[in-house]
């Protein structure tokens, strides 16, 4: 579940929250929220064994609720200009594809060679999947179905 959690959190972003311009709070939210998954990825990163993960449960979950936090603020932003979501996607892009693959192998490492660690994993993707259907029920709901 965590595993494609991350890549379908990046892709469900709306595309005003990859570009924005300058100064702008939209640039500032994705600068952000970059931030709080590189945080994520080097938290998982400092998983040795039991005691670190028991010791990071409590920054893993803060750090999964600040960027769900910090993805629904920059949902509602209003759209930037063409040339700003161009710019922003060429600087953002390939950022957040180098954080997605760090994620992906820490939490296969962890989850696979960490004593406590597939319940610490566990623990993020019920964070995660929990805001994710959350999300999608509401989408729904606007839809009418």
């Amino acid at each position: 579940m965590f595993r494609l959690a991350i890549p379908l959190v990046l892709l469900s972003l709306p595309l005003p929250a990859l570009t924005a311009g300058g100064k702008d709070p939209t640039e500032e939210v994705v600068a952000q929220m970059l931030g709080q998954l590189e945080k994520l990825a080097d938290t998982l990163g400092s998983l040795k064994d039991e005691d670190t993960v028991t010791a990071a449960k409590d920054s893993l979950k803060k750090n999964v609720q600040s960027f769900i936090e910090l993805r629904a603020k920059a949902e509602k932003l209003p759209p930037p200009s063409r040339e700003v979501k161009d710019r922003l996607a060429k600087e953002y892009k390939g950022k957040f594809v180098a954080v997605q693959e760090k994620l992906m192998l820490e939490i296969t490492r962890v989850r696979t060679s960490v004593p406590g660690g597939r319940e610490a994993v566990k623990e993020i993707s019920a964070l995660l999947g929990r805001e994710t259907r959350g999300k999608e029920s509401k989408e729904k709901k606007e839809k009418g179905e």
